[in-house]
């Protein structure tokens, strides 16, 4: 190569360089799972745990995000793995070797391959039976999220109608409490509770939608909130309805956070809990549901 072109080649490559390094073209990539503009920060559920665990959890290097075989959503921080279980809703932690969550009961670390804190002994003094009692002393979660049993089950009308991505179950007057409808959502498995105030004299029966084939639209109370539940996007959320509506003698169990719910048709034990002072401020409103296998 001549010394001209050697020349020409350096200076054009001298000239790239600094126009690049003015117009300022060279610029780190985002954290993954992050948006252009976006930092990695802990996830609301997160941070508590953080406060507890300090530099054992170091800090957080990418955005949250769902894992890709569960709902559970991730976090890598500088020292390890954040993990949200969303059969709990409880926030854990593991360096690789040992494994944090932060419970109703407070602080727990263990070891091992579990994803969730060794089940442990009970404080009740008198544990649910049948259907409740089977999911309360089977499912890890039933206990954190619900606490200690009431005075015992009760029998009660209830109807229930499966959506696409979600529930909604109406409970019938008991205790005094007014007939209520629970929209159940899976996205964030979180609910939203409404008094039920169809009247049949003054509410349609069913709004100006048509469901595409296979698909229904809600009925009477159901549909009336999945039509006016914009505060919260119930039609958005929820979908269109994959089944009739159904309804049947159910029953009820009170518990120290929330309650259980039983269907007949189909056969669903409901777990609807709720945030209270002594709870971690995480769980708000989180709903689980069970196939009940319960025979006698």
């Amino acid at each position: 190569m001549g010394p001209r072109r050697w020349w020409g080649r350096l200076l054009l490559a001298g000239l790239l360089l600094g126009a690049q390094s003015m117009s300022g073209a060279v610029q780190a990539d985002p954290a993954p799972f992050c948006g252009d503009d976006q930092s990695p920060e802990w996830l609301d559920a997160f941070a508590p745990l953080s406060a507890q665990l300090g530099d054992t959890m170091g800090q957080p290097v990418e955005c949250p995000h769902q894992a890709t075989d569960s709902q559970d959503t991730l976090q890598q921080t500088s020292t390890g793995l954040a993990v949200l279980r969303a059969t709990s809703g409880v926030p854990t932690f593991t360096d690789g070797t040992t494994r944090w969550a932060l419970t109703s009961g407070g602080l727990v670390s263990w070891s091992g391959p579990s994803l969730d804190p060794p089940r442990r002994e009970l404080p009740c003094s008198r544990q649910p039976v049948r259907g409740f009692g089977l999911i309360f002393g089977t499912q890890d979660d039933a206990y954190d999220l619900l606490g200690c049993p009431g005075a015992g089950e009760t029998g009660l009308d209830v109807a229930v109608q499966r959506f696409e991505h979600g529930w909604m179950v109406w409970e019938g007057k008991h205790s005094y409490v007014p007939p209520t409808i629970y929209v159940l959502f899976e996205d964030d498995q979180h609910y939203a509770r409404f008094d039920d105030t169809y009247s049949p004299s003054a509410d349609p029966l069913s709004g100006p939608f048509v469901a595409p084939p296979g698909l229904l639209q809600p009925q009477a109370g159901f549909g009336k909130v999945w039509r006016e539940g914009t505060a919260v996007g119930v039609r958005d959320r929820l979908g269109w309805a994959t089944g009739a509506e159904a309804d049947g003698q159910g029953s009820i169990e009170g518990f120290q956070h929330g309650h259980m719910l039983w269907t007949p048709n189909p056969r669903e034990v409901f777990v609807l809990a709720a945030t209270t002072n002594d709870r971690p401020p995480q769980v708000l409103q989180v709903w689980r549901a069970y196939v009940d296998t319960y025979t006698d």
